[in-house]
């Protein structure tokens, strides 16, 4: 098993990392990672492991990025916006209701469910089908994964006069 995240500021990486570092992406911020977990993890509240989809749903690879990025023009948004305040909290005895709501909820076809991801580590290293750039407005379109993604974040940005609407 391996565990990646680039989210660690524990000091006893931050000492390590140079030290391995060999100027490979995998020396310091995965194989010093997992085995520094993997030693750390006997410390009670020491070590958090999320399972793969927490931290990266998807990869670099050209059908990932073109899932995550490409657009969907057909794709209505009306039914999207922020998450309701009044949303219920996960907990052992609704865990089954939150189960059937969200197998019974409208997503589309194409589109990922990243409620369980903390973060979306979003690569766009090829050229891709219906998508140039990240621009406010297609954000706000909800056309693709990523704009779904992080729409919300964005609208409150914009509700709260952080990012003016473009003209």
């Amino acid at each position: 098993m391996r565990i990646y995240s680039s989210f660690v500021s524990t000091p006893i990486w931050l000492k390590y990392e140079h030290i391995v570092y060999d100027g490979g992406w995998i020396t310091h911020a995965v194989i010093l990672l997992t085995d520094l977990s993997r030693r750390l993890a006997m410390i009670p509240h020491e070590v958090l492991i999320l399972e793969r989809y927490a931290l990266a749903p998807s990869s670099w690879e050209q059908d990932d990025a073109q899932s995550l990025f490409g657009s969907h023009f057909e794709a209505q948004a009306s039914h999207l916006g922020a998450a309701s305040p009044r949303r219920q909290v996960l907990t052992t005895a609704n865990a089954e209701v939150l189960w059937e709501a969200a197998r019974a909820s409208s997503r589309e076809e194409w589109e990922n469910d990243y409620s369980s991801s903390y973060a979306i580590h979003a690569f766009k290293s090829h050229d891709l089908h219906d998508f140039d750039k990240i621009t406010l407005r297609y954000v706000l379109s909800r056309q693709s994964n990523f704009a779904r993604a992080v729409y919300p974040a964005v609208q409150h940005a914009i509700d709260t006069g952080i990012i003016a609407l473009e003209e």
